[in-house]
C-alpha cells in the first residue's frame, strides 16, 4: 500500500519539485497551496497527486485541507512543512504587519499544521515530520534577524518535540537548505524599510550586492528534495540534515567560531 505525504506550499520552487519526487517514487501525494484553482492542474494530473486548498496562516483552512486528505488517502504518514516567506532588512524598519507575518507563516503556520496531523499520526503509532528551516536556521547573516528568530524557533521546535513524539512512534526532522534556485527570492520576498537611516540602507545595499554575487553557489530545488527523500526514508531518528554545499560550507565554518569570531568575520565581510 502506497505511502502518503503531504507538502505545504507546494505550488513552486522546493515544494513542487518535492511533490513530483515523491510521484515518481509511487507516493501518494497531498499537495497543499494557496490557490489550487489557480497554481495546482499541472501537479493534479500526476500519478497519486492531489492538490488541496491550505493556508498555514488560517486554522479553518489547514484543518479541512488535513481531513481531505486523510479521508481520500486513508491517513498521512509524512508531513513536510515547507511554505514560508521571507523578509529582509533592518528589524527596526519592519512594519508590526511584517513581523506578524513572518510568525503566522514561518512559525505559527508550521505548528498548526502538526497539530492537525498529529492525532492520526498518534493513532497510527508513526509518522515523520520534516520541516524545513534554513542554514538561517542555525547561523546569522545581516538584516535577516526576524526570519532568523523564525527559523531558529523552527529548529529548536524540531528537536523539543522529538521528545514529546518519540514514544507515539513520531519521528520529527529538521531539514536546513542554502541557497536555492528559486524564486523565493522574488514571489515570498518582503522588504523591511531601509529609509529609518542611511547607513542601514548602506548596510542592505552591501548584503544584497555580496549574497546575490554568490548565487551562483546555490543549489537547485532538486538538492532538497533529496535531502527531504533521505530523511523521510533513512528509517532513523537523526534530526538534523544539512542540504547544499553551501550550507554544508557556512556550518563547517561557524563550528570552528565562537560567536565573537563569527560577528566580526560576518561584519567585515560585509563592510559592517
Amino acid at each position: 500500500m502506497s505511502k502518503t505525504i503531504l507538502i505545504t506550499g507546494a505550488s513552486t520552487g522546493m515544494g513542487r519539485d518535492m511533490a513530483e519526487r515523491f510521484s515518481r517514487e509511487g507516493w501518494n501525494v497531498a499537495a497543499t497551496m494557496r490557490k489550487p484553482e489557480r497554481d495546482g492542474a499541472e501537479l493534479a494530473a500526476m500519478d497519486g497527486v492531489r492538490t488541496y486548498a491550505l493556508d498555514v496562516t488560517d486554522g479553518a483552512s489547514v484543518s479541512a485541507a488535513v481531513a481531505q486528505a486523510e479521508g481520500d488517502f486513508g491517513g498521512i504518514d509524512v508531513l513536510v512543512n515547507n511554505a514560508g516567506v521571507g523578509l529582509v532588512g533592518p528589524m527596526e524598519g519592519a512594519s508590526d504587519a511584517q513581523v506578524e507575518q513572518q510568525l503566522a507563516v514561518n512559525l505559527h503556520g508550521p505548528i498548526r499544521v502538526m497539530r492537525a496531523v498529529l492525532p492520526g499520526m498518534r493513532a497510527r503509532g508513526t509518522g515523520v515530520i520534516v520541516n524545513i528551516t534554513s542554514i538561517g536556521g542555525r547561523i546569522t547573516m545581516p538584516h535577516n534577524a526576524l526570519y532568523h528568530a523564525m527559523k531558529w524557533g523552527l529548529e529548536g521546535l524540531t528537536e523539543a518535540l522529538a521528545y514529546e513524539l518519540r514514544p507515539f512512534g513520531i519521528r520529527l526532522k529538521a531539514v536546513a537548505p542554502g541557497g536555492v534556485k528559486t524564486d523565493f527570492a522574488g514571489r515570498s520576498l518582503n522588504h523591511a524599510d531601509a529609509s529609518v537611516d542611511p547607513e542601514y540602507k548602506r548596510q542592505l545595499d552591501a548584503f544584497i550586492t555580496a549574497a546575490t554575487g554568490r548565487s551562483d553557489g546555490w543549489s537547485e530545488p532538486s538538492v532538497v528534495s533529496d535531502t527531504v527523500w533521505q530523511a523521510v526514508t533513512d528509517g532513523t531518528d537523526r534530526i538534523r540534515y544539512l542540504s547544499g554545499e553551501d550550507a554544508k560550507a557556512m556550518w563547517a565554518g561557524r563550528q570552528q567560531m565562537d560567536d565573537d569570531a563569527w560577528v566580526a568575520m560576518m561584519s567585515e565581510r560585509f563592510g559592517f
